[in-house]
């Protein structure tokens, strides 16, 4: 009886089967649809308060969502807790002539009112706000009804003027927040749309950063955020 013959190897046998995107000597991509408990699928994520006492609860799943944690303040004004990967500054920018890291949020605000949510890449989640260092989008209730990009570096911060057009109101509800930066430019997004470019000496150019979410309370009682996604893309170099 005639001997099967073996399946054929494919034609790039002997190539690593990555393409450009997901190739791990060139790239590393961090995601999490916080599928298991409050620190998320990678066990990573730390609650840090800045002032008071918050909390990270599981949320029900809901059609179309799946995977949701909250992110509550204390219950005092100005009290502010965050939620960042590890708390650990091991992100830097890269140089304007590689490529940019990308970091993006998919959120949900509960309530839009007295309520301040900054989120992106910072290197403290015990520092108050946009912090020390940070790109981020920030959405303070008491200042602007919309999404407004910030790039600190060692407390300096722009924060560019916001075209009308341009301006993504925050409402209560999900909101995607994405970010492409590296130590030249830092442009933004929200819920698709672009917001800004900003440039100058203000970015954070060499300090280690972290991707970490952000929420703080403006009355007596507490404010929340919902995370329901995440992902960084950053390019490497791991082998010669």
């Amino acid at each position: 009886m005639p001997r099967a013959k073996s399946p054929r190897r494919p034609p790039s046998v002997n190539h690593p089967p990555f393409d450009e995107v997901a190739d791990i000597s060139k790239h590393v991509i961090v995601k999490d649809e916080f599928l298991g408990d409050v620190t998320g699928d990678l066990g990573g994520w730390v609650l840090a308060n800045v002032a008071g006492t918050g909390s990270v609860a599981i949320q029900a799943a809901t059609a179309g969502q799946v995977g949701v944690v909250r992110l509550s303040s204390g219950s005092t004004s100005s009290n502010e807790s965050s939620l960042i990967l590890s708390n650990a500054d091991t992100l830097v920018l890269p140089a304007g002539d590689n490529d940019p890291v990308y970091v993006a949020f998919a959120l949900s605000l509960p309530l839009i009112t007295s309520v301040e949510v900054t989120v992106g890449l910072f290197d403290s989640g015990t520092a108050a706000g946009r912090g020390t260092n940070s790109v981020c989008l920030e959405f303070d209730a008491s200042v602007n009804a919309f999404w407004q990009p910030v790039v600190v570096d060692g407390s300096s911060a722009t924060a560019p003027t916001v075209d009308a057009d341009e301006q993504v109101l925050a409402t209560a509800g999900l909101v995607l927040v994405e970010i492409s930066a590296h130590a030249d430019a830092c442009e933004f997004w929200v819920n698709r749309q672009f917001v800004a470019t900003v440039t100058g000496a203000d970015i954070p150019d060499a300090e280690g950063l972290q991707p970490a979410v952000k929420v703080a309370t403006e009355t007596g009682s507490a404010r929340s955020v919902d995370v329901d996604a995440f992902i960084l893309r950053q390019s490497v170099t791991r082998v010669g």
